[in-house]
């Protein structure tokens, strides 16, 4: 996601990478919404270049909470829609197979009469 960060001007920037993305998840990006995502990349970038704001942040959750501040997720929702599924995933990456394995075997079966 280091694609999508303005820090250090976009060392990272890569579109057909965020493409590529978005096409893992199909259930948030149709192709028409893979489109309008194209066309909001080339936008996106020379945008948050210019935008100081931008320039110091700490990781990809830093970059959409400050969107959402700036009213940018408003301009670009399908850069912010990648962004949350991203967040996603690194939040997932850090909990333990173990821990859901635990989580599971401590719930009880319920059933509830109809």
């Amino acid at each position: 996601m280091a694609d999508l960060s303005p820090r250090n001007s976009f060392p990272m920037f890569d579109a057909s990478k965020l493409m590529k993305l978005s096409e893992m998840y199909p259930m948030d990006f149709n192709q028409a919404d893979r489109d309008h995502l194209k066309r909001e990349l080339d936008v996106y970038y020379v945008i948050m270049w210019r935008d100081e704001k931008f320039a110091n942040l700490n990781g990809i959750s830093d970059l959409a909470r400050l969107m959402v501040e700036t009213k940018k997720h408003i301009s670009f929702r399908y850069v912010h829609r990648c962004l949350l599924g991203a967040i996603e995933r690194e939040a997932l990456a850090s909990v333990k197979d173990e821990t859901i394995m635990n989580r599971f075997q401590r719930m009880n079966y319920r059933r509830g009469q109809l």
